[in-house]
């Protein structure tokens, strides 16, 4: 009797393993952003960054570690913020509500193992995101962009052209998306110039000014820096 509990216990294990196995992908019907989505600028702006994870409104502060890393890789990767901290001209938040429906996801999580997976369930999880850039006293944000997983657990399947992922991956890329989107947004309405948008206008004395504060906005490099300030300085 022993045995047969045991060799029981193992095909159910096998029957769980099999059937149960979760898949989760982005919400399809959201647009796919790359990272040639944004325009890049003539050296990445150096900003501290700070990350707040929410649960339905409520701080959930075990999440944030991950937000925090993820949050710091993806802006690094656009080329155009430096997260680091070091050397900041301002900071930047990035805020992400995970709108959830535990109870019901719990629910359809205990009926899909009831059945072995047989009868198949998708549960959702829905994503906001705020982000707010500050630099020499003046903010902008935008908040609003959404995006979300569903997860296929046992036997039903998931949309046509959908990339099944694991949990953690599907939240570094619904992050990524929300952050990319949040900053083509941010430099639309905001009409932050790129490297070849950059032009100085006034007298020179005035372009210099210009100049030195591009430098201080993270905006030009060091070395663009010194180089339009040798031009401009024999046209005095």
């Amino acid at each position: 009797m022993k045995k047969l509990k045991v060799g029981l216990a193992c095909v159910l294990t096998m029957l769980l393993v099999g059937c149960i196995s979760p898949k989760s992908y982005l919400d399809p019907t959201q647009p796919k952003l790359t990272y040639n989505d944004i325009k890049k600028t003539q050296a990445p702006v150096p900003l501290k960054l700070t990350t707040i994870f929410l649960r339905n409104g409520e701080p959930y502060p075990r999440a944030n570690p991950t937000l925090l890393d993820n949050s710091s890789r993806i802006l690094r990767a656009t080329g155009i913020i430096d997260p680091d901290g070091s050397n900041s001209v301002g900071t930047i938040t990035v805020t992400v509500n995970n709108v959830a429906d535990t109870a019901a996801a719990a629910g359809k999580g205990f009926g899909t193992g009831l059945t072995l997976g047989l009868v198949g369930s998708t549960v959702s999880d829905n994503y906001e995101l705020t982000m707010a850039i500050s630099i020499n006293n003046k903010t902008i944000s935008k908040s609003g962009i959404q995006n979300g997983i569903y997860t296929a657990i046992g036997n039903t399947s998931i949309p046509a052209g959908a990339e099944p992922l694991t949990a953690s991956l599907a939240f570094q890329k619904v992050l990524e998306q929300m952050i990319l989107k949040a900053l083509k947004e941010i430099q639309l309405d905001y009409n932050i110039p790129t490297a070849t948008e950059i032009t100085l206008a006034g007298n020179t004395k005035q372009k210099l000014q210009e100049l030195q504060g591009l430098r201080k906005e993270g905006l030009i490099n060091e070395k663009d820096f010194q180089d339009r300030k040798k031009i401009l300085l024999k046209e005095l």
